[in-house]
């Protein structure tokens, strides 16, 4: 009988053991006592996903922001070739300087921003429309 009571007894232990070490995983070792399900020891902070600096854009180049030294000539060069070709991506611009390469993107990315411009009065042209 002494057997079974010690085996019992290991069991009971074992149990309040296992008990245990599951209540500490399941709140993410927040010793708080808090069970609002954020975890950790800062909180919701903790789940917080940083962005990748790789994500951050610059701002779109224009005539009104491009890095010009000098005359800018290279720049005008760039935007007029592309306005004269009709260049409506920055991707399509191309060339062996860099001034009239930032002065072709910079056309089409007003052309960009004009046609996204567009399209929104467009879209709230008709929204004003639905609602009179």
């Amino acid at each position: 009988m002494g057997t079974i009571m010690s085996i019992l007894k290991g069991a009971i232990y074992l149990g309040l053991f296992l008990l245990f070490i599951f209540w500490v995983s399941s709140s993410g070792g927040n010793k708080s006592g808090s069970s609002s399900g954020t975890g950790g020891t800062y909180g919701r902070y903790d789940e917080y996903e940083y962005p990748a600096s790789q994500d951050y854009e610059e701002p779109l180049i224009t005539s009104d922001n491009w890095n010009c030294t000098g005359d800018c000539s290279g720049h005008d060069a760039g935007y007029k070739w592309a306005a004269e070709n009709g260049i409506g991506s920055p991707d399509d611009c191309g060339g062996n300087s860099d001034s009239f390469i930032e002065g072709c993107e910079a056309y089409a990315n007003e052309q960009m921003i004009e046609a996204e411009e567009a399209e929104y009065e467009e879209y709230e042209e008709e929204s004003y429309n639905y609602y009179r």
